[in-house]
């Protein structure tokens, strides 16, 4: 995942996370497990060594990495053996079951 994600910093290649009309609201347990995605993608970040650096790297974080490390964390989680299969879990979003109230 960690190689997967400076490809995507280094512009080898295209996340579809990068299209506007791709995103997808994501719900988080609470504050602190938002707070250590982003402090480890902020890391991420920063240690990638590229000549392409984004001019606004809170929207690279936000769209395009944190899907990019949902959907990879969603397939063990869930027991998907694929990613294609992860990925469209997580164009579904959040699902809620009425018991859950």
């Amino acid at each position: 995942m960690l190689q997967h994600l400076k490809k995507i910093i280094r512009g080898n290649i295209v996340s579809p996370w990068a299209k506007e009309e791709d995103r997808v609201f994501i719900l988080f347990e609470d504050d602190e497990q938002v707070d250590q995605m982003l402090h480890f993608l902020s890391g991420v970040l920063e240690s990638t060594l590229t000549d392409k650096k984004s001019a606004d790297s809170v929207a690279l974080i936000m769209d395009v990495l944190l899907p990019e490390v949902t959907i990879y964390a969603l397939a063990p989680v869930h027991f998907i053996f694929s990613l294609d299969k992860a990925k469209e879990m997580y164009k579904c979003g959040t699902q809620f079951d009425s018991r859950e109230n």
